[in-house]
């Protein structure tokens, strides 16, 4: 499950430019190719680093071997060259086209730790967002856990003194 958490400061009197302000950013992402491209960056270094950690190796390779999913199911536990491949292929276009058919407010859960006054408040943002949908609507993905045979795999991190262990053990039975 994706989660972004959006925090800002402010005082009362503010607060409403502040809403005003999130919705703007949110229904309209500048997108900018700088900064996309920092991130792109950053990103395929991070996966890239995860050749050479046993930790992150331990967890990719376990949940490779209990993933079923199909390359195009978004529970896909992909290699670390996938995720490469992946991160390289990705245009701006593909990405503004995602945010616009995945993202709205129609699931959004909002919370406010200030002096406000709740009926305003609820008003403002079912102004603000009460029209922002999710082209496609939000739909639980249901997942069947299927048994799995038990297995164990060394892997070799030779620059790496440590050594890590994951095990995983499951309850629940159908």
């Amino acid at each position: 499950t994706e989660c972004y958490i959006l925090t800002f400061q402010t005082t009362s009197q503010t607060f409403p430019a502040c809403m005003d302000l999130l919705k703007d950013i949110l229904w309209h992402p500048a997108f900018p190719e700088s900064e996309v491209s920092q991130f792109r960056t950053q990103s395929m270094t991070e996966i890239a680093s995860q050749h050479s950690k046993p930790t992150a190796i331990a967890a990719l390779e376990m949940g490779r071997h209990f993933n079923k999913f199909s390359k195009e199911d978004p529970r896909y536990a992909g290699t670390i060259e996938e995720s490469l491949a992946d991160y390289k292929a990705v245009t701006l276009p593909q990405a503004r086209a995602f945010y616009k058919e995945f993202y709205g407010a129609d699931q959004a859960e909002f919370a406010f730790v200030c002096d406000f006054d709740a009926p305003a408040l609820k008003t403002q943002i079912t102004k603000l967002f009460g029209d922002w949908k999710t082209p496609n609507g939000y739909r639980r993905l249901v997942t069947q856990y299927p048994s799995t045979v038990a297995g164990s795999k060394k892997y070799e991190t030779h620059d790496k003194a440590n050594e890590c262990g994951k095990r995983r053990t499951e309850f629940w039975k159908y």
